[in-house]
């Protein structure tokens, strides 16, 4: 992994580059804030580091409900009674699913 330190005002950052995306595109993560380039080079070797360690969690663009049926619901499903899993598996599908998005806004609806 490469890193890219600069100066900004006062400030240090550093700029990481990641392994291209799915789509093949670029990747880039920047951290900033460092009051000496040495900060800033300490702090670039702890996130390489955590990356490696597979702790680096990417953010992406997950629909919520991708997010709540696929992975929030079975994390959690340990952790509850069935009763509770079940009751929030209920609210996901009524609350959460795309129909109920589209016919639940009235603000959004023109009057009639």
């Amino acid at each position: 992994m490469k890193g890219h330190f600069k100066k900004r005002g006062e400030k240090w950052y550093f700029w990481a580059e990641l392994d291209p995306g799915p789509d093949g595109k670029r990747r880039q993560v920047s951290r900033g804030g460092f009051r000496t380039r040495r900060e800033a080079e300490a702090g670039f070797a702890m996130y390489r580091d955590e990356v490696r360690r597979g702790g680096h969690v990417d953010t992406s663009r997950v629909r919520l409900q991708e997010y709540l049926v696929d992975e929030w619901l079975p994390a959690i499903k340990a952790s509850v009674k069935e009763s509770t899993h079940a009751h929030y598996r209920r609210n996901v599908r009524q609350h959460w699913s795309p129909a109920w998005a589209r016919s639940a806004c009235r603000l959004c609806r023109p009057p009639r």
